[in-house]
């Protein structure tokens, strides 16, 4: 059964959803490459840093970049810690293989005019 009123209100929520998918596709992104190379991260034992299983991401040693808000040359460590990355760990891959103990690789995509970090 049709109705016209139920009709004009999904293609109304259709469009929305259309414009917010556009306007969110064209917005300016910065994407960056995170990557330890040929950089090996060991714990205070001397041990490579533990990637979990190969095959599973975000189940090794904790990475998180970010930078404090107001470090100098003098005084790396001054003012508050912002984290650029949340949920990355050691040996994460996108294609689920595994980098390795000590290393890791992923990237982060930079909104423009947005705190957010994809």
């Amino acid at each position: 059964m049709f109705t016209y009123g139920k009709h004009i209100r999904n293609t109304i929520c259709w469009l929305v959803l259309f414009h917010v998918c556009v306007q969110v596709s064209a917005v300016p992104r910065l994407t960056i490459n995170w990557s330890s190379d040929f950089t090996e991260f060991y714990n205070n034992l001397g041990q490579p840093l533990t990637q979990g299983l190969p095959n599973l991401n975000q189940d090794g040693a904790v990475v998180q970049l970010g930078y404090f808000t107001e470090a100098t040359a003098q005084n790396l460590f001054a003012g508050d810690w912002i984290p650029l990355t949340l949920r990355t760990s050691i040996g994460d891959s996108q294609d689920l293989t595994g980098f390795g103990n000590g290393y890791f690789s992923f990237t982060s995509y930079f909104v423009k005019d947005s705190q957010q970090i994809v």
